[in-house]
């Protein structure tokens, strides 16, 4: 009938930079956490909640930094791509 979403240039463009932003954004809370900036791994330590600290701050980079990349892939398109 049509095209599988999943062969579109264009979806896969969006996936591939939500992915890749996503990636970036767990690395980060992980420099985060090994260097101990400003005392948040000795605070999520510290807390009754540990897990669901790390999950809050790996969702909350991970979905800025995959929204960040998404966007950029999708201001660089140009009318010829």
């Amino acid at each position: 009938m049509g095209m599988h979403f999943a062969q579109d240039p264009l979806i896969r463009l969006f996936l591939k930079s939500w992915a890749i932003g996503i990636l970036l954004g767990l690395v980060c809370v992980a420099i985060l956490m090994g260097l101990d900036t400003a005392g948040l791994r000795t605070l999520l330590m510290r807390s009754n909640f540990i897990w669901q600290g790390f999950a809050l701050l790996g969702v909350g980079f991970g979905t800025f930094f995959g929204g960040i990349f998404c966007a950029s892939a999708v201001m660089g398109i140009n009318e010829k791509s």
